[in-house]
């Protein structure tokens, strides 16, 4: 029998905390491990016997307090909390086998590694003890633990540790911390005791993370037309040269995840809202299920002074495109402006139309087998970023359209290089 626990300290807040709409991620190790989760070398993800299904496995540890902490530095789980919402995180743990669990509290630990990954000794975590880790025995224990990512003083019942020295002084605060956590860390015991080595079996399984759900719904509408089709299978064998195209879908402005530090931001597409129209009654939607492990997503890039753009990719770091429900095809779209286009990586300060003025580079097509092998080739005219109905609030009115250059998007072909991904074919264009 699963029980969830919460701290007292943290009930009172939940209790005075007006209910709010939210979204949750969690990693249940069913086809994947976002953040790369670990307890340490050796592991294994089992088929069966999490709760349920499978889980993460931490293999016999020989230790004196036991760290299930993400690997992967910019993951759903990482990041700027307080930009991303983050209201909460938790975990569901076993203790398989242990000489003693001694009582110990489960210590949520956020770390900010200040750009030196090598160097352990200037990071700084702020933590939070919970309730005591699972004993042998007591089967699955979901702990949840309230972040209050919005605060930026620290707040009650958190603590500062300088990891490099943990009698001195912290290397950051509070607010420095939870605008740029690199690691998340479930610690077994106070992260400030001192506790005998020795061997224990562990597992982890629904790793969750939920953030606010405030942002706002924006509607992303790209048009063009049909250059040529060279696909036979209907549906889209049905497309002729000179059809009109119109790509549509919806983004929630705080439902995103950071690509290339500063560079690029990639906006959760919603599956459900993706429509690829052709002469306004032909609609080709994503592949559904989505490929297990993957996202699409809608990025911006503001890679100022050099280019900014946007484009749709399973990936916030490069071009690529995204899987239709017509196998084996895909829909790749990527717009490179001039580099004064973007004045960030938000999606709301982006709101507006972006025609040729500014346009540098466009990739508008869809692919088979790799993004080189274009099956079918459009010719973009315009994109529109404009705030859309979503969850039932109303459509508000049509943002102001800039009257010189667009606020601007897309991808910088050099970024594309430097991250050595695949080739996407632009066709370029002198505004």
């Amino acid at each position: 029998m699963m029980r969830r626990l919460w701290s007292t300290a943290l009930l009172l807040v939940l209790a005075a905390t007006p209910a709010a709409a939210s979204s949750e991620f969690v990693e249940t190790f069913d086809s994947g491990n976002e953040g790369g989760w670990t307890f340490g070398p050796p592991g294994s993800i089992p088929p069966a016997g999490g709760n349920p299904g499978p889980y993460l496995d931490s293999g016999v540890l020989d230790t004196f307090a036991p760290r299930l902490r993400t690997t992967v530095s910019r993951s759903l789980f990482t990041g700027d909390y307080r930009a991303q919402g983050v209201t909460s995180v938790g975990v569901d743990l076993n203790t398989f086998s242990a000489q003693s669990t001694g009582g110990r509290p489960l210590a949520l630990m956020l770390i900010k590694d200040p750009g030196t990954p090598g160097d352990p000794f200037d990071d700084t975590a702020a933590y939070f003890l919970g309730p005591n880790i699972p004993d042998v025995g007591d089967g699955w224990l979901s702990f949840d633990y309230l972040v209050p990512s919005e605060d930026t003083e620290l707040p009650v019942g958190w603590l500062l540790l300088n990891l490099g020295d943990s009698g001195a002084p912290a290397n950051h605060t509070w607010d420095e911390v939870i605008q740029d956590v690199d690691v998340l860390q479930f610690h077994y015991g106070d992260p400030t005791f001192v506790f005998i080595f020795q061997q224990w079996t562990l597992g982890a399984d629904n790793v969750r993370i939920t953030s606010s759900g405030a942002g706002v719904c924006v509607r992303a509408t790209i048009t063009g037309q049909v250059g040529f089709n060279g696909i036979n299978e209907p549906p889209l064998g049905d497309v002729g040269g000179g059809d009109s195209v119109v790509m549509t879908f919806l983004v929630d402005s705080e439902n995103f995840q950071d690509g290339v530090p500063g560079d690029t931001r990639g906006y959760e597409i919603d599956q459900s809202s993706f429509e690829l129209t052709f002469n306004g009654s032909l609609t080709v939607g994503l592949q559904d299920p989505f490929p297990g492990g993957q996202t699409p997503f809608f990025t911006l890039v503001d890679g100022f002074p050099v280019s900014d753009g946007f484009f749709v990719s399973t990936s916030p770091f490069s071009p690529g495109g995204v899987p239709l429900e017509q196998a084996p095809f895909n829909a790749n779209l990527s717009l490179g402006y001039e580099g004064d286009t973007l004045g960030s990586l938000d999606i709301l300060d982006a709101l507006g139309t972006y025609g040729f003025d500014g346009l540098t580079s466009f990739g508008f097509n869809i692919w088979s087998i790799a993004p080189d092998n274009v099956a079918m080739d459009m010719d973009f005219e315009q994109m529109t970023l404009k705030e859309a109905e979503c969850d039932g609030r109303p459509e508000p009115p049509d943002p102001p359209v800039p009257a010189t250059s667009p606020f601007g998007l897309i991808v910088l072909a050099l970024i594309v290089l430097l991250l050595g991904t695949a080739a996407v074919r632009y066709r370029s264009r002198i505004a």
